[in-house]
C-alpha cells in the first residue's frame, strides 16, 4: 500500500503516524491536550477532522481536505508575496501537516529535555474513495484503543472524537449523518 500518495483537495484520507522506536508520543494527558490543540490550529484551516484518536505511541485522523478555493484563501493568509498558481497544492497541504507535527515535537522536546525527531519520517495516509471506506476508517479509528487493549469499551477512552459525538450534536455533523443516518446507528456500528 502506498502511504505517500498526494493529499488532494476535496478528498477524504485516513492519516496516521507513530513515534520512532519505543518512544512515546504522549507521556501525559497534558501532552495529548497540547497535541489536540496543535491539531486544531494547523489542520482546521485546511481540512475537516471527521474522526481522531490519540494513543500513547501513535495517532489517527480521518479528514476531508477542503476544496481548492479554501486552500488558496489559507495560503494567501499565510504566505505574503507568494502566488497561489506558482505553488503545488499537495506541497502546501503537507507543509501544514508538517508544521503541526513539528510544533508539537518542539514543545515535547523542550518539556522533556530531549532532542531530535519524535515521529516516523513520513506522514502515512490512505485515500478513502468510497463511503464504505470512510465509514470503516471512522469505526477503526474510534475502536483503536480497544484494538490495542487500552480499554474494554470505546467510551472509556478520553482522547478520541467518539466521545465528542452526542445525540444532541450528531445531526450538526453532515459527514456523520450522511454515513450513519442516525445517532443510534452511529453507536451500534461502533460495537
Amino acid at each position: 500500500m502506498n502511504y505517500h500518495i498526494p493529499l488532494l483537495p476535496n478528498t477524504y484520507y485516513h492519516i496516521f503516524n507513530r513515534a520512532i522506536g519505543d518512544e512515546k508520543l504522549f507521556r501525559s494527558d497534558e501532552n495529548m491536550r497540547y497535541f489536540h490543540e496543535k491539531m486544531l490550529a494547523h489542520c482546521s484551516p485546511i481540512s475537516q477532522t471527521i474522526a481522531y484518536c490519540l494513543l500513547p505511541n501513535h495517532y489517527h485522523m480521518v479528514v476531508k481536505i477542503f476544496p481548492e478555493t479554501q486552500l488558496e484563501e489559507r495560503f494567501l493568509n499565510l504566505k505574503e508575496n507568494k502566488v497561489w498558481l506558482d505553488y503545488d497544492t499537495d506541497t502546501f497541504i503537507m507543509e501544514q501537516f508538517s508544521n503541526f507535527q513539528n510544533s508539537y515535537v518542539k514543545a515535547f522536546n523542550k518539556m522533556y529535555g530531549r532532542r531530535g525527531g519524535l515521529f516516523m519520517q513520513n506522514l502515512k495516509r490512505r485515500r478513502l474513495d468510497s463511503y464504505a471506506e470512510l465509514k470503516n476508517a471512522i469505526i477503526y479509528v474510534h475502536n483503536n484503543p480497544i484494538e490495542h487493549a487500552y480499554v474494554d469499551h470505546i467510551h472509556l477512552w478520553k482522547w478520541n472524537s467518539y466521545n465528542l459525538v452526542t445525540e444532541d450534536n450528531f445531526s450538526s455533523n453532515c459527514e456523520l449523518e450522511k454515513l450513519f443516518s442516525s445517532y443510534s446507528n452511529f453507536v451500534s456500528y461502533h460495537k
